[in-house]
């Protein structure tokens, strides 16, 4: 990483000195090589799955995505497999212990992820990374859950904010071509889990 200071943080006392000296850090080795293999197989797997038949790794640009590389439509950030990445264990743990709760008492926002394709099929993407924003769920008002919950099953994305349940991305784009023409992106509508829809803050 090229910074002038050293951001780097491998526990949460670190993580919060950084984060109280310069307001930013990064929190080293949460996934283990075979783990962020594992991502990337998924997040392609997802993006195939929404794009048009016999698109290459390589070709895998969401329409609407290509200028800010922030995946918001067509029902991708919340897939089973996005679902599992937000709902990683040792994410919400390291939240938990920068806020001081349990990690049960925690709420995180559906949100979207950042995407940008390999130059050739045997290359690592050049950006792939999914949002990740827990917070308290004694702070959420009465009722964000369930529209959380409400823009999911409609395949929208929200906004990083846990606590302000907006869409921030709807199920399709003005740019996808329309269906049955060429280029068109499907939406997908995977089913919400249990685990997930706790983590909403819903009652399961």
């Amino acid at each position: 990483m090229d910074c002038e200071v050293d951001l780097t943080a491998r526990s949460i006392e670190g993580l919060k000195a950084k984060l109280d000296t310069y307001g930013i850090a990064v929190f080293l080795d949460v996934l283990s090589g075979d783990e962020q293999r594992l991502f990337i197989e998924e997040m392609v797997s997802d993006l195939k799955r929404s794009a048009p038949p016999g698109t290459p790794t390589e070709g895998l640009h969401p329409p609407g995505s290509i200028g800010c590389m922030i995946v918001k439509c067509y029902g991708l950030g919340n897939t089973l497999n996005a679902q599992k990445r937000r709902l990683n264990p040792r994410v919400r743990e390291i939240y938990a212990g920068l806020y001081g709760v349990e990690p049960m008492e925690l709420t995180h926002s559906a949100d979207a992820f950042t995407w940008k394709p390999p130059p050739t099929a045997t290359e690592k993407p050049l950006r792939c990374g999914q949002f990740i924003c827990w917070a308290p769920s004694v702070a959420m008002d009465p009722g964000d859950a369930a529209k959380k919950l409400k823009w999911m099953t409609q395949g929208k994305s929200l906004c990083h904010n846990p606590f302000d349940p907006r869409s921030g991305g709807g199920p399709g784009h003005m740019s996808n071509p329309k269906f049955e023409n060429p280029g068109h992106w499907t939406t997908l509508f995977d089913p919400v889990t249990n685990e997930q829809m706790q983590a909403l803050g819903c009652v399961v």
